[in-house]
């Protein structure tokens, strides 16, 4: 198993000080037995700062345009980083800074940080009343008491970096990783989806190959969407045993955003839109009750998608909505016309055939693949998306 590869960024000036010079050199020493941590300081240009080289980025102190412009480097590339104020976020320093162009860019980093650890409470009181970014850690700073160790510093330090690389699963899937799990969310889905033996022993080669940290990864990605049960039906179905994760068990920062865990509906309409609950009613009084399902489940859709609410569940009940449900087509297609959801349900479809493998011959609407069809897939998947 591939080690944790952790790079400490201290600017000079924070470096300078003697008390976060012993710091931040202690705590390499004692997390090198347990992982690859390089220490760099802003003036060493010999040694590698490029986010892709790391598993997650910790940055020492504040006020330092080199660590703003890494940050913004590693937010971009989707390397998680840490920030440790190292006291730099007090109210007296932040009133020093007020008026500069660097006070912005400073709060635009702590705010995207994957979390923020502070060194005591009074630090921790203080830095929260700012609200720039609740993910906080407390981790008492060795230097300066004597309540706690390097070890334990070092200890606490590993099971924060644990928790952010959990809490961001989903970003730092990499991209042949997402496409695996939209071809098992066919295979669990289809039955026909392993007729062809190449392909079944390319999956089942390329599942045999990932490390327990990716399995790990794809399971609370899972989770998180709502399609676990599907994805385990995959594997079994390619005769495959999934790693066991208890993502229940496995402690996270949360996010602001819940999905539904329960199927995409197409017996009731989720939206309370007078008008258009009117223009569903005029539109079903001349039409099939498979037809009718099928407009639901679509406009449920479009429903959840403008109120950032829909799993990548509902996609996948979409799609074996598709494959296996005989409807009238130009039926469908009229009703989609006359609920204004027309081209939705186009776009829908390239969305499905590209991250799903849903085929033309199983596509009641003609497939529109444009940009706004890949920001659908963007919004369905989520693999870019931050926890906020």
């Amino acid at each position: 198993m591939n080690r944790l590869r952790i790079l400490f960024y201290v600017p000079s000036q924070t470096f300078a000080d003697p008390n976060h010079k012993e710091l931040t050199e202690r705590l390499v020493l004692c997390l090198s037995d347990r992982i690859d941590v390089q220490l760099v300081v802003s003036t060493d240009k010999k040694t590698s700062t490029a986010p892709a080289d790391y598993d997650l980025i910790h940055i020492f102190g504040c006020w330092s345009i080199s660590a703003c412009q890494l940050a913004r480097k590693a937010y971009v590339q989707h390397t998680p980083y840490l920030l440790t104020p190292l006291g730099a976020l007090q109210p007296w320093e932040g009133e020093r800074h007020r008026r500069t162009p660097l006070y912005k860019r400073q709060r635009i980093v702590t705010e995207k940080a994957a979390a923020v650890q502070v060194c005591g409470q009074l630090e921790q009181t203080t830095f929260l009343k700012l609200n720039w970014n609740q993910r906080v850690a407390l981790i008492k700073n060795p230097v300066l008491t004597s309540l706690t160790t390097f070890e334990e510093a070092a200890n606490q330090l590993l099971l924060l970096y644990r928790k952010v690389l959990d809490s961001y699963a989903r970003v730092i899937l990499d991209d042949s990783t997402r496409q695996l799990i939209g071809n098992l969310l066919q295979v669990g889905l289809d039955d026909e989806a392993l007729d062809d033996a190449d392909r079944r022993q390319a999956l089942i080669a390329v599942l045999s190959s990932l490390s327990d940290e990716e399995w790990r990864r794809i399971s609370l990605y899972a989770s998180e969407e709502g399609i676990s049960l599907i994805i385990e039906a995959a594997v079994k179905r390619l005769g495959l045993d999934k790693p066991m994760v208890d993502v229940t068990q496995i402690d996270r920062f949360k996010g602001s955003t819940t999905y539904s865990t329960n199927n995409l509906r197409g017996d009731i309409l989720l939206s309370r839109n007078l008008l258009l609950r009117n223009k569903v009613k005029e539109t079903f009084a001349e039409h099939g009750a498979t037809e009718q399902s099928v407009s639901l489940q679509l406009l449920n859709l479009h429903y959840e998608l403008s109120h950032h609410a829909a799993p990548l569940l509902h996609l996948a009940n979409l799609y074996h909505t598709m494959r296996y449900t005989d409807m009238d087509e130009d039926m469908i297609r009229d009703m989609a016309r006359d609920l204004d959801i027309l081209d939705f349900a186009e776009r829908l479809m390239a969305v499905m055939h590209h991250f799903l493998g849903l085929t033309e011959g199983f596509m009641p609407f003609n497939s529109r693949d444009d940009k706004q069809a890949r920001q659908l897939t963007a919004a369905f998947t989520k693999f870019d998306m931050y926890p906020v």
